[in-house]
């Protein structure tokens, strides 16, 4: 099964690749997806998720799961 941790606050580069799912508190809901990018000068990482979406996110901002399935 999948299993479910916080993201580290200070995650880089290694992020990429990553499966992640991010907590919408608009929605209510969980969204997955997988770290594709990594903005060192912004700390942002962009997050494309399973529905086709994407956006940069600050990963010690927002809460964010790493996924290891």
């Amino acid at each position: 099964g999948k299993k479910a941790a916080p993201a580290p606050a200070r995650a880089g580069p290694e992020a990429v690749g990553r499966r992640v799912r991010v907590f919408w508190a608009t929605d209510a809901a969980w969204y997955e997806g997988v770290v594709d990018a990594f903005v060192a000068g912004k700390a942002r990482h962009r997050i494309f998720y399973d529905d086709g979406q994407w956006e940069f996110v600050d990963l010690g901002g927002e809460e964010v799961e790493f996924i290891d399935e």
